[in-house]
């Protein structure tokens, strides 16, 4: 269990990062409802495979480095 809740606080510490209705404080189950539950669809736009997200929310398709 300890290694579980050192890997959420992990998670939710890269996440906050690069979402704005993220923070390090958020308990497990606010983490759930914005950003697991979330619908999303793969579909094929100009040669590439981009995710589309059916949320108000402005999240982010790419977090942490990306060249």
């Amino acid at each position: 269990m300890a290694m579980c809740h050192v890997m959420y606080q992990w998670l939710i510490r890269f996440f906050s990062q690069g979402c704005d209705f993220l923070s390090p404080t958020h308990r497990l189950k606010k983490f759930i409802f914005r950003l697991v539950c979330i619908a999303a669809k793969v579909i094929r736009t100009g040669r590439r495979q981009v995710v589309k997200l059916f949320t108000p929310l402005d999240i982010p398709t790419t977090l942490g480095n990306s060249s």
